[in-house]
């Protein structure tokens, strides 16, 4: 009797701490609504950690959201080889980040799990001399 009332808290802990890892998919509206800022931005430092990426980022304009902060440092933690499902990021690389405010003022973390998309290949460059170069302007298109 004792052996099988072990086995039954044995498992009934593994299930709570299996359910308790579940990440559950969310809308884009839904990850919309939990951001306080969508940002267009280029990874400007990457400094590893043990299983977490410190990761700092200059953001060219805000999708959502306001702020006179233009670099925003946040972490990846990596959980069995993934960071936080999101893609492995390198010095360099230009995205979407959806973040969400901190406690502490100025200070942000993903909004929720896979809330960075880099662009493929970078082909965006967020700097002021694309902004500034002779290219046509199609604002009126």
């Amino acid at each position: 009797m004792k052996k099988i009332l072990c086995v039954l808290l044995v498992v009934g802990f593994l299930a709570g701490t299996v359910f308790a890892s579940e990440i559950y998919r969310i809308t884009l509206s839904e990850l919309q609504s939990k951001a306080s800022y969508i940002v267009l931005a280029k990874v400007v430092e990457l400094v590893q950690d043990g299983n977490q990426d410190h990761v700092t980022i200059q953001v060219d304009s805000y999708l959502k959201g306001t702020s006179p902060q233009t670099v925003y440092t946040f972490d990846l933690v990596t959980r069995g080889g993934l960071k936080d499902f999101d893609p492995a990021l390198k010095k360099g690389d230009t995205g979407v980040f959806f973040l969400k405010l901190k406690n502490q003022e100025g200070q942000v973390e993903k909004a929720y799990w896979g809330g960075v998309a880099t662009f493929q290949k970078n082909h965006f460059d967020l700097t002021e001399e694309m902004k500034n170069s002779n290219m046509p302007d199609t604002s009126d298109r």
